[in-house]
């Protein structure tokens, strides 16, 4: 179950951002690849998904990198209108596939 949410943000973010998934999973420092790492890894939080999993997800070691790329996200949602825009889409497609439960 969680492997298909991490499936189905990644190709949400993958789609959005104009990244692969590969990209995404990828150790680039390329902008457009961290930005949206930084939106993926917000995004699994969002639903639940921990740390240890999105980071055995993303072949990263520890899941303090986890915590970067969420500091990252906020930091980059303020000085950034088009990470906002993104991230906002990002928000309006998951929300369409995962609807919130009442």
């Amino acid at each position: 179950m969680k492997t298909e949410i991490l499936e189905k943000i990644a190709s949400v973010v993958s789609e959005v951002c104009e990244v692969s998934v590969e990209q995404i999973r990828s150790h680039s420092k390329c902008a457009e690849d961290v930005d949206a790492r930084c939106i993926f890894v917000h995004y699994c939080k969002v639903y639940g998904i921990s740390n240890y999993t999105i980071m055995r997800y993303l072949h990263r070691q520890r899941t303090c990198v986890i915590d970067r790329y969420l500091a990252n996200y906020y930091t980059y949602s303020q000085q950034s209108y088009m990470f906002r825009v993104s991230s906002t889409q990002v928000a309006d497609k998951l929300s369409s596939i995962f609807p919130a439960t009442a």
